[in-house]
């Protein structure tokens, strides 16, 4: 009986719907887990009105209409289905230097000095004042109306040349000598701010608007540079406490051979079970004792004593670096700790890049520990500057919070696809081998 062979149709490949099945999974979770990064991205483009209108919106738009043939931005209102319209107010760009602190020539000062108090970001201007004594005073404002007010909430008010010659109003300081004053940006008024109007809905006019002043705007108010220096000295130390100390134990279970070696490998591996809560409190005394606390060594210390799963990661890989080339080595007078050092370590690049990465990434963005052990605002890491800037500015200006938190993630980002390809490297040289 003669069978019939069907001929190969070159082209045509037979789908694999298992395969399809699994790639539409990874893809559609890819996608899932980069909506919450979308939405923190575009936030941190948007103005305040933005961030907070209701139905949200997908990118950094801005609303305009024009005013004496100048287009002026607005925040949008109710809409009035009737008529077609809708109520806008009129928010002009906050001045990028407001609250920044200058010093400046008296002879700059050539304005008449206006003593003011701010209420609900105007100014009002006073006529007479009298000193009740305990840092209180009684105004007569403008309108007639009196008040008491403390001594810091009178300001002397200045509009001053600043700016490529713009005039600027100032809220004068102390002198500091030789005829140098210091100075404040004040919140600079304009005729339009505040303003609303009910306008037909084709006069308002929609602009992709992103907001890059969000950026050092967030980060100034974070003390941002003193966070990331310390972030930074807290990271790299542990990135290398880490790799040598799990290296090295990792090395000894791998090559030497001495009575009871499996039953401690295997009793390491079991406080990976251990939860942390654990240890935290029995820690916190410890370090205590020791007269650490708000330094940065508690969090640096425990790194320098070695990881279970980083010790099996480099244990699996140095079992499968072939006998031979150790032996060539000790031929050639290498001690053990040669060996490990000229040797091992140098082919276990892969697994140094993955212990590197993780343990970048899990210090960097450690909370619970800075938390716990330091205190002082000149401590902070990025972590703890970025939940204070939460606490203070966290609903006011949430496109400032979203900004901030993206450029304190920036680096994890970078370097995940920066150092990707290792990812598959050390998974291939410390698989389930040895």
């Amino acid at each position: 009986m003669m069978t019939t062979i069907s001929p190969y149709k070159p082209g045509k490949k037979r789908v694999d719907g298992h395969t399809v099945f699994v790639y539409s999974l990874l893809f559609i979770g890819a996608l899932l887990l980069l909506v919450p990064f979308y939405w923190m991205l575009s936030n941190s483009l948007k103005t305040e009105a933005e961030a907070k209108h209701t139905p949200p919106t997908l990118l950094p738009m801005a609303s305009y209409i024009e005013i004496e043939g100048k287009p002026l931005e607005v925040s949008l209102g109710q809409k009035y289905k009737v008529d077609k319209t809708i109520r806008v107010t009129v928010k002009m760009p906050e001045h990028p230097d407001v609250g920044k602190t200058v010093r400046v020539p008296q002879a700059d000062i050539t304005s008449p000095i206006v003593a003011m108090i701010e209420e609900d970001g105007a100014y009002i201007s006073f006529s007479q004042s009298k000193d009740l004594g305990g840092g209180m005073m009684q105004i007569t404002l403008s309108t007639g109306e009196i008040r008491e007010v403390t001594s810091s909430q009178v300001l002397a008010v200045t509009p001053i040349d600043y700016d490529d010659g713009h005039p600027t109003l100032f809220s004068l300081g102390e002198e500091v000598g030789d005829g140098i004053r210091k100075a404040t940006v004040l919140k600079q008024p304009h005729p339009f701010d505040g303003a609303q109007y009910r306008m037909a809905e084709s006069d308002v006019q929609r602009k992709l608007t992103p907001r890059w002043g969000n950026y050092p705007k967030s980060l100034q108010r974070m003390n941002f540079t003193g966070a990331l220096a310390n972030t930074t000295v807290i990271t790299v130390l542990c990135v290398i406490g880490q790799i040598l100390s799990s290296s090295l134990v990792g090395f000894g279970f791998a090559r030497f051979r001495f009575r009871g070696r499996n039953f401690l490998f295997m009793l390491m591996l079991s406080t990976m079970m251990l939860p942390p809560q654990v240890s935290m409190i029995p820690l916190f005394i410890l370090f205590r004792n020791l007269g650490m606390i708000d330094t940065i060594w508690p969090l640096v210390i425990p790194m320098w004593l070695g990881s279970p799963f980083y010790v099996f990661m480099f244990r699996q890989f140095f079992t499968q670096v072939p006998e031979e080339l150790v032996e060539a080595a000790r031929i050639d007078g290498a001690s053990n700790t040669m060996i490990y050092w000229r040797l091992m370590l140098p082919l276990s690049g892969p697994v140094i890049a993955i212990v590197s990465i993780y343990t970048f990434m899990f210090v960097w963005n450690d909370f619970l520990g800075p938390l716990i052990y330091l205190n002082s605002p000149d401590q902070r890491t990025l972590t703890l500057a970025l939940n204070a800037f939460n606490g203070n500015y966290g609903v006011s200006d949430v496109q400032l919070l979203m900004a901030a938190s993206f450029v304190t993630m920036l680096p994890c980002i970078l370097l995940f696809f920066a150092a990707q390809r290792y990812f598959v490297q050390s998974t291939a040289s410390s698989g389930l081998k040895g």
